[in-house]
């Protein structure tokens, strides 16, 4: 089996991909699966690959419960003896008898078994689970028909601490890894209701989203803290506490920073695209903000594409047209950043937005 080099060197298996591709290939599993049900075919267990903290138990519960699937998590390394996993033997008729445990899912609708952090558990569990892999069952219970078995798992080399996978495991198995993606998170993160400016930061500095305390879990952890904060910059030594709390103090450090030359000061797309007061509260502030860190002009921008993409109750009123165009033409936005979000706007279907283009002040601009 193929194994794919991360980009902290971890060790991983499958393609690389996002969040959607990783729903994607999941969805595709599944179908799969129920289709060969009548015909008697095991269904194909997915192990989902990726560091820590980039959100892969998560999606797997997101992803049953989008679909209306029951879901059931097990965190095999909490085995202590087979009897956790096969369960209890009973003497029944004269003869030895399986009660399944507590957590196995013996009834009702379909579903997802998730094993969590698997190459974390004893080897010695990990052998035993292999059954459950291939048949879907273990003596005394069975899984119930159209459940599927989705596991996770860290990179098996001296950065964590895991079990390794021999191949006769590896091989019941399809494999996918999980991999960080800025955009994605921001959607995510916009959905939320986290912060503006702790995403307009993260889309500004995505490499930081790779340290060993910095993750996308970690950051969103921070973010909740900062948002009950009714301001944050009133108190940086307690600011500074709450990010060194589950955060690599660089990654503090540089969101201080960037409060401190105005990140917070940006609104959101719904305010940019709304507000009537344009140069007050995004032309200024963004100049300001842009002249000390320019890459925070392209995460801005990368964030106001991510909303009109969504596209979700866009108006399409005069107002709309006349922020959308001051945005475009604001000197802060360097030729090669402007042409990029030029590029991007077109591939959003919108009157408003296709108007704006036609402009002929937007079309000189583009030359």
């Amino acid at each position: 089996m193929a194994k794919t080099g991360g980009s902290s060197n971890h060790t991983t298996y499958g393609n690389a991909l996002n969040a959607s591709g990783v729903v994607r290939f999941l969805d595709h599993v599944l179908q799969v699966n129920r289709r060969q049900l009548p015909e008697g075919v095991m269904p194909f267990p997915v192990c989902i690959w990726g560091a820590h903290g980039v959100g892969k138990t998560q999606l797997a519960e997101q992803f049953a419960r989008d679909r209306d699937l029951d879901f059931v998590y097990l965190a095999p390394a909490q085995f202590e003896e087979m009897g956790d996993l096969i369960g209890l033997p009973v003497i029944e008729h004269g003869r030895t008898a399986y009660r399944p445990p507590v957590w196995a899912p013996l009834s009702g609708k379909a579903g997802i078994l998730l094993l969590d952090d698997v190459n974390r558990a004893d080897d010695r569990i990990l052998r035993g689970l292999m059954p459950l892999l291939q048949y879907y069952g273990l003596p005394g219970w069975k899984l119930p028909p159209d459940w599927f078995i989705i596991l996770t798992a860290n990179p098996d080399t001296g950065d964590y601490s895991v079990t390794p996978l021999d191949p006769a495991f590896l091989t019941r198995l399809l494999h996918i890894t999980m991999v960080f993606d800025a955009d994605e998170w921001a959607v995510w993160a916009a959905r939320e209701g986290l912060p503006e400016a702790g995403i307009h930061f993260v889309l500004a500095h995505p490499e930081l989203v790779e340290g060993e305390r910095t993750t996308a879990r970690s950051l969103s952890q921070f973010f909740r803290s900062v948002s009950a904060l009714e301001n944050p910059m009133a108190d940086p030594v307690f600011l500074h506490t709450l990010g060194n709390a589950s955060l690599d103090s660089l990654t503090t450090a540089a969101f201080i920073e960037f409060l401190e030359q105005g990140g917070d000061r940006i609104p959101g797309p719904a305010r940019i695209l709304g507000t009537d007061n344009f140069f007050g509260e995004v032309g200024r502030p963004l100049y300001q903000l842009a002249r000390k860190k320019p890459e925070a002009a392209a995460a801005v921008c990368r964030r106001l594409v991510l909303f009109l993409r969504r596209g979700q109750g866009l108006p399409d009123s005069p107002l709309f047209r006349s922020n959308l165009k001051a945005f475009v033409m604001q000197e802060v936005l360097n030729p090669g950043l402007r042409f990029a979000l030029l590029r991007d706007l077109a591939t959003v279907e919108h009157p408003g937005i296709a108007a704006v283009l036609q402009d002929p002040e937007i079309g000189r601009l583009a030359l």
